[in-house]
């Protein structure tokens, strides 16, 4: 028995769009505040840490989420490449 493969381009294009938007929130608009704690050095030294800490790990997943959307973006067009090709091989049969 033949299983039938159903791709649904809606979906893909749509994790695609929304993989894109979040690594371009991750890419400008999560970046922390720089604080100072008067009086405190340790807390202040602690935070300048957990700071280029995110930062740093912030820009590879942004890097990461949008070489997802890219994947995605390919897989589809690779999946309606093929689709139309096997159409088109059939319409000439």
């Amino acid at each position: 028995m033949a299983a039938d493969i159903v791709i649904v381009y809606a979906y893909l294009d749509s994790l695609a769009t929304s993989a894109q938007q979040t690594a371009d929130l991750l890419d400008g608009a999560s970046a922390a505040m720089n604080l100072t704690f008067p009086g405190n050095s340790e807390v202040t030294a602690a935070y300048d840490d957990f700071l280029d800490n995110w930062d740093r790990h912030r820009k590879k997943l942004q890097a990461g989420v949008s070489g997802v959307a890219q994947a995605l973006l390919a897989v589809s067009e690779a999946f309606k490449a093929a689709e139309d090709e096997l159409i088109a091989a059939l319409d000439g049969s």
